[in-house]
């Protein structure tokens, strides 16, 4: 009894959402076409609104690309150069004080 039960109650459910789901396809078969005459969406100011929304995609990817090579070039080119630079400065003033400390016990 408790499986029959539960088993109409599914049955039940399911023809509930297959009635919404046809609902919902006829307004939209009935509505859709009215709304495309209203609008005056036709097909080809649809392709411009993929076109556009293409070519702005393309400028943001072209951006994000130009982004990704500067980065990638800082870390691979400049970032060691300007490391060296430091590196070499460091090295510089410990050799000027240890040459200026040996200039100043040779008196």
């Amino acid at each position: 009894m408790a499986n029959s039960l539960a088993l109409l109650q599914g049955l039940k459910r399911g023809l509930a959402w297959l009635a919404a789901a046809a609902v919902i396809l006829v307004v939209a078969c009935i509505v859709l076409p009215w709304l495309l005459r209203l609008f005056g969406l036709t097909l080809g100011i649809s392709f411009l609104a993929f076109q556009f929304i293409g070519y702005t995609a393309l400028c943001v990817l072209l951006l994000l690309f130009f982004w990704i090579m500067a980065e990638a070039g800082y870390k691979v080119f400049l970032r060691p150069s300007i490391r060296a630079r430091h590196i070499r400065k460091i090295r510089d003033k410990r050799l000027r004080l240890e040459a200026a400390g040996r200039s100043g016990s040779a008196r």
